[in-house]
């Protein structure tokens, strides 16, 4: 009898063991937690042209005085003018500037002839030709602007571009022959900023 009621006795002994490792170990238990508080700042994002001039002709090229002038509407600027012979050409000047408190990145640019819905002409760069008639838009070292280069005119906050030029040229070659009729070109360029 005895060795059954030293079983029950170290049984009810391991039992109370057991319970009081538990309390133990339920006082040490720690929990850890973190907590923050995230602010969201604000900012602006504008990107615009600046310092526009007025278009120039050379050679023979014809502008009326309202030609002269480059219309800045919506962050889209347009132009235009007359090439009357070969060498003649028409350009203007602006700059670009980041009038937001957010780097940008020129993403993409593109040149199309005639419409953005059915173009008929596209290059990576900002450079084309249809018609002995070049277009083409050059930074402030006079190169095409291109993917290449178009880091060139990536933009901090505040920051502004260097000179750009828009420019159409009638190209002059040997043995060129003219056409008898006119034609009219439209034309689309399109300089894509996204976030830096």
């Amino acid at each position: 009898m005895e060795t059954k009621k030293q079983r029950t006795l170290a049984i009810f002994a391991l039992a109370i063991a057991l319970i009081a490792t538990t309390v133990a170990y339920a006082a040490l238990a720690t929990t850890l937690q973190v907590s923050g508080t995230v602010t969201k700042k604000g900012g602006t994002w504008s990107i615009i042209y600046t310092n526009v001039s007025a278009v120039t002709a050379t050679g023979g090229a014809v502008l009326t005085e309202a030609q002269k002038k480059v219309t800045n509407e919506n962050n889209k600027l347009s132009f235009s003018g007359t090439l009357v012979k070969p060498g003649d050409s028409i350009y203007f000047t602006f700059k670009i500037k980041n009038n937001g408190s957010i780097d940008a990145k020129l993403n993409k640019v593109e040149l199309y002839w005639n419409d953005s819905k059915n173009f008929t002409g596209y290059e990576p760069e900002l450079s084309i030709t249809d018609n002995d008639i070049v277009c083409e838009l050059l930074n402030s070292s006079n190169a095409v602007i291109k993917d290449s280069n178009k880091s060139q005119l990536n933009l901090t906050a505040g920051a502004t571009s260097g000179l750009i030029t828009a420019k159409c040229t009638y190209k002059s070659y040997d043995n060129q022959t003219i056409d008898a009729s006119d034609t009219t070109l439209n034309i689309s360029m399109s300089l894509n900023y996204v976030q830096a």
